[in-house]
């Protein structure tokens, strides 16, 4: 007979064969799955999910950076005018130097040659020795001077052989042989130079930047005096090009200048410690 289960109803009864080949089911599938859960090359691993930035987020990081570039470009930009004006310095103590040691091979005298009309024309000659002297010829250039860097060997070989000097980008107040046809004007009793050994070489001003201004053509009150990047003179009757001043501020004003005096050192000047120098017949204005 069955047995009966709690509910009254007879349950089958299982052979012992039938209940030892369940047990054995059971076991080998469990021994299965044991294994195969011990297998490293069978885990499932989860990929992680890192956070990204957000549209809002990347906008907010390009706006703090645009804000940073804004605060520095204009500082970095006047580190680099700063750095041009010091190799400007050193350009003119150069000169200042390479005419000290050609003076003391002659008793402190230097070599009086004719030359052009304007302060920043030097005798071939003069220009020749100062390279001897360890220059090179973008020495004789303001870093900053935006015309003659453009056109450099329109300077350098001013109409060709048919002058005896070149056109510089400083201006040499040594005398000439003749001697120029006019006196530096204004405060300070300046005076051309002619030999190195002089009284107060300290205060002697020898070779500075080239500040000039055409106040011929340009009048106030645009211009109070006169246009000091847009100067017209051989350069411009020969190819088109405007003389100009180095360190500009604008075409009304520059910044200032670098000034050097026959004891070797030099300066920076700004602009309104300085005049102009040339008196009212002479064309262009010079100023330093």
């Amino acid at each position: 007979m069955l047995p009966e289960n709690s509910n009254g109803h007879k349950k089958p009864s299982l052979s012992s064969r039938t209940l030892l080949a369940i047990a054995n089911k059971k076991w080998h599938y469990g021994h299965l799955r044991m294994n195969w859960s011990n297998k490293s090359c069978a885990k499932v691993v989860k990929p992680r999910l890192t956070k990204g930035f957000t549209l809002i987020e990347l906008l907010v990081v390009i706006a703090i950076i645009a804000m940073l570039m804004a605060i520095m470009m204009p500082a970095l930009a006047q580190v680099k005018k700063l750095a041009k004006r010091i190799v400007c310095r050193s350009n003119i103590r150069q000169h200042i130097l390479a005419l000290n040691m050609f003076a003391d091979q002659d008793d402190g005298k230097l070599a009086l040659r004719d030359s052009g009309g304007w302060l920043w024309d030097i005798h071939k000659e003069t220009v020749d020795y100062i390279i001897k002297c360890g220059a090179v010829r973008e020495t004789f250039y303001c870093p900053v001077n935006r015309q003659q860097r453009k056109h450099p060997d329109k300077y350098w070989d001013y109409y060709g052989n048919n002058y005896s000097y070149r056109v510089t980008g400083y201006f040499w107040m040594i005398d000439t042989h003749g001697g120029r046809n006019w006196q530096p004007q204004g405060s300070g009793h300046k005076k051309w130079i002619r030999i190195m050994h002089v009284k107060n070489a300290g205060a002697a001003e020898l070779v500075t930047d080239a500040t000039l201004s055409d106040e011929a053509a340009y009048r106030p009150p645009d211009f109070p005096n006169g246009n000091f990047a847009k100067v017209t003179g051989g350069m411009f009757s020969r190819y088109g090009i405007y003389d100009s001043t180095s360190h500009l501020k604008n075409e009304a004003e520059p910044t200032g200048a670098n000034i050097g005096f026959v004891d070797g050192h030099a300066i920076w000047r700004p602009f309104q410690d300085i005049e102009r120098r040339t008196p009212d017949s002479e064309y262009p204005s010079h100023w330093w």
